[in-house]
């Protein structure tokens, strides 16, 4: 419906890599990553239940530059591309 493709990994008969970049590890260290993060809320509220992997994946993706490399980038990102996608307009798709 959302136009995703879904791949299996059946880790039960022995496989874990699929076309050399599906990688259940990759999956089990991003969840592990954010499982880790969300714990510091000590729940979530279900109204803003879609914001927090947005907000995970907007720091994940800035974490390894310097404070000020990370400033730069993001202001940059920010003026590349139009940026008027939002929660509402994702469940609505």
């Amino acid at each position: 419906m959302k136009g995703l493709h879904h791949e299996v990994i059946n880790v039960h008969k022995g496989v874990y890599l699929l076309q050399g970049i599906y990688h259940v590890q990759h999956v089990n260290s991003y969840h592990k990553r954010l499982k880790t993060w969300m714990e510091r809320f000590q729940g979530v509220a279900t109204k803003y239940l879609d914001n927090y992997p947005f907000w995970f994946r907007f720091l994940e993706r800035y974490k390894d530059l310097q404070p000020y490399d990370a400033k730069r980038s993001l202001l940059q990102d920010m003026t590349r591309r139009a940026n008027h996608i939002t929660v509402e307009y994702l469940r609505t798709v």
